[in-house]
């Protein structure tokens, strides 16, 4: 899922595009809509804190957006320009805190693999987190039996390739 924001930014790089430039008013709508998708529709596989949540989005090159995916609206943060929607964008949410964010190890390994240039903010969005990882959790709620298969399912969702695919991945980015 991480992956989609880098092939996104080198998209955006080979077209001469401007990065995104996320406002103060848009990283708050994010965090109040990831908290709400959290407690209302369901929970994530990593738990970031509110501050990091807000520096990514203020750093990300690329525009986290996506279609709303529930009738759950955010109650704050509303009616801005650049957001289309006032409901959960469900997808949107996951890409970054569980895509980029709860697996920022790989995703850097795959930067530098790829030498995308930029992407620094992510590395000391790690040191600034703690200890570097994003913590897995279930929320406040007792694990039940398909929490827990749920969990291992995304976790088994890896984004290691053999040598071979990540030349014909950098190739094809290229």
């Amino acid at each position: 899922m991480g992956l989609t924001l880098i092939v996104a930014d080198h998209i955006r790089r080979k077209l001469n595009l401007q990065p995104y430039r996320g406002t103060e008013q848009e990283a708050r709508r994010f965090v109040e809509e990831l908290r709400m998708y959290e407690r209302m529709v369901n929970r994530f596989q990593y738990r970031n804190s509110d501050d990091v949540l807000r520096d990514a989005v203020l750093h990300l090159p690329i525009e986290p957006n996506g279609v709303e995916t529930d009738p759950v609206e955010v109650a704050v943060n509303r009616n801005l320009a650049r957001v289309e929607t006032n409901r959960v964008r469900g997808g949107a949410l996951r890409v970054v805190n569980d895509g980029l964010l709860g697996r920022a190890q790989k995703v850097l390994r795959i930067i530098d693999r790829l030498g995308l240039q930029g992407w620094d903010w992510l590395r000391a969005l790690k040191t600034l987190s703690g200890d570097g990882q994003s913590s897995p959790s279930l929320g406040n709620r007792e694990a039940s039996v398909s929490d827990t298969a749920g969990l291992e399912t995304q976790a088994s969702h890896r984004l290691d390739f053999t040598p071979a695919q990540w030349r014909s991945l950098e190739d094809s980015l290229q």
